[in-house]
C-alpha cells in the first residue's frame, strides 16, 4: 500500500466521550465509539469498510507524524520571534 493510499483510509482523529471523530475522504464524521472495531483508538487507521483497524497503515502514519515532529523540533532554534 502506498503512502497516498494510507491517507485515503478512514482515520480516528479523536474521541470525545462516546463519539469518535473519524476522517473519511477528508471529511469529519461522528460515529459512536461502539461502532469502532475492537482495539481502535485515537490515531488508528481503519479499513475502508470500518470493520477493522489497519495495523500497518497505523504504524506508518505514526512514523510519519514522529518524523514531522522531529523535523519541526529541529527547525526551532529556541529564540524569540516577532510578528
Amino acid at each position: 500500500m502506498t503512502r497516498r493510499a494510507h491517507r485515503d483510509l478512514p482515520f480516528v482523529d479523536r474521541i470525545e466521550g462516546n463519539v469518535a471523530i473519524v476522517l473519511i475522504d477528508g471529511q469529519e464524521r461522528q460515529l459512536p465509539t461502539s461502532s469502532l472495531p475492537a482495539g481502535a483508538r485515537e490515531g488508528c487507521v481503519l479499513t475502508a469498510d470500518l470493520t477493522a483497524f489497519d495495523e500497518n497503515a497505523t504504524r506508518a502514519a505514526r512514523e510519519r507524524v514522529a518524523a514531522l515532529r522531529t523535523r519541526a523540533g529541529n527547525a526551532d532554534d529556541g529564540s524569540d520571534f516577532s510578528l
